[in-house]
């Protein structure tokens, strides 16, 4: 009876199992669903759970820009907002395409790339401002600019616009028929929290305004490193100027004058001084005179004997046939420690178009002199200390 009960017990068990085998259960794990395409405007499946990734109305199609922008565009809309908010521009440089992504703040570099990602270098941005100095002729060099994208989530912290201190001024005149007047602007950013805003350039009748501008981070809670920061622009004034007109450029508290066809006095720098800081006269490293047609500019390699010295401009006066010529340096008055540095700076001083063939005129640039005889022949230079 044992025997019966046990053998029927062992039938059971076999039967159970090939039930188990045949349903594939034995052995095995059960195989999970796969999650079906989202419709549009449900709510995604829960199982991977993946954070969005916030998607910029502006970002361009794939299939637009390179695989590495494009996952570089999405990189950075993972992230958090920038100040000011991140883009990217399309230039054409030196006869290819690359591509600039500006800076943000604080003292980040703004980078461009090249058509395979490579990094070509850094313009600006950084501590200084200026970049790394492997790009200095970008912003006259790059053309055809157009934005491929900007982050338009608009959460970065609120920002104000305030007036730009301006550390130098100087006047260029290019070398172009009608001719073409340019300034050249090197402004402070206060802290890390400024940035570089832009300007705005007004004509005024006989007074050219430059409202050179920095964007500051509103919220006076967030902490900014005290690190002067500089930026060097190139402000574009045109040629609309009437001939023999002197004129009268007001960048911040600084000034210089220039009458249309170069026919002088001209005056540059020596605005209104900060308390603690006098004028004194720059050495003079090297001098050259050149000529652009009847257009003659004297070329100034000048010294600055200390980190205390800043160029400060220039200044043109005379008549007949003696031209006198100060170049300028800004140097505190007070007890001031100074790195024992020389440097050197070079200044292009415009002496105009109204000199007489055949006469010898004299030049004396703070103690040192030149001489040449007018027209527009060759020049008979003697340089004298």
């Amino acid at each position: 009876m044992r025997r019966t009960v046990l053998l029927t017990t062992l039938a059971m068990l076999a039967s159970l199992m090939l039930v188990l085998v045949a349903c594939g259960v034995a052995g095995t794990s059960p195989t999970p669903p796969k999650p079906t395409s989202p419709v549009a405007g449900s709510t995604p499946p829960t199982f991977p759970a993946p954070t969005p990734t916030p998607v910029a109305t502006q970002t361009p199609s794939p299939t637009a820009l390179p695989s590495w922008l494009t996952d570089m565009i999405q990189g950075l809309e993972s992230q958090e907002v920038t100040n000011p908010p991140s883009s990217i521009v399309r230039y054409d440089y030196e006869g290819r395409v690359v591509y600039y992504q500006p800076p943000v703040c604080c003292d980040v570099f703004g980078t461009v790339y090249d058509a395979d990602g490579n990094i070509l270098g850094h313009p600006d941005g950084g501590i200084t401002g200026q970049g790394d100095f492997r790009l200095p002729d970008f912003f006259d060099k790059a053309q055809n600019p157009r934005l491929l994208w900007e982050d338009p989530r608009g959460d970065a912290p609120d920002t104000i616009r305030v007036d730009a201190p301006i550390d130098e001024l100087d006047l260029i005149i290019l070398e172009s028929f009608p001719v073409q007047y340019r300034l050249r602007v090197v402004s402070g950013l206060r802290n890390s929290c400024e940035s570089f805003g832009g300007f705005d350039v007004t004509l005024d009748g006989t007074t050219v305004l430059v409202d050179l501008y920095n964007f500051r981070i509103g919220d006076t809670s967030i902490a900014c490193a005290e690190i002067y920061g500089m930026v060097e622009t190139n402000v574009d004034l045109g040629s609309d100027f009437d001939a023999g007109v002197t004129y009268t450029v007001q960048v911040g508290s600084r000034s210089l004058k220039f009458r249309d066809g170069a026919t002088g006095p001209f005056e540059t720098g020596k605005g209104d001084l900060d308390d603690g800081y006098k004028l004194v006269l720059a050495p003079i490293e090297s001098l050259s005179l050149n000529t652009s047609g009847d257009e003659y500019n004297l070329a100034v390699t000048y010294g600055l004997p200390s980190g205390c010295h800043t160029f400060e401009g220039y200044s043109v006066d005379g008549e007949d046939a003696m031209l006198t010529v100060q170049i300028h340096n800004r140097v505190p008055t007070g007890d001031v420690m100074c790195t024992q540095v020389y440097g050197t700076g070079e200044v292009i001083v415009p002496l105009g178009s109204g000199f007489d063939n055949d006469v010898t005129y004299t030049l004396d640039i703070n103690g040192q002199r030149l001489s040449f005889v007018g027209g527009i022949g060759p020049l008979t230079l003697q340089g004298e200390r």
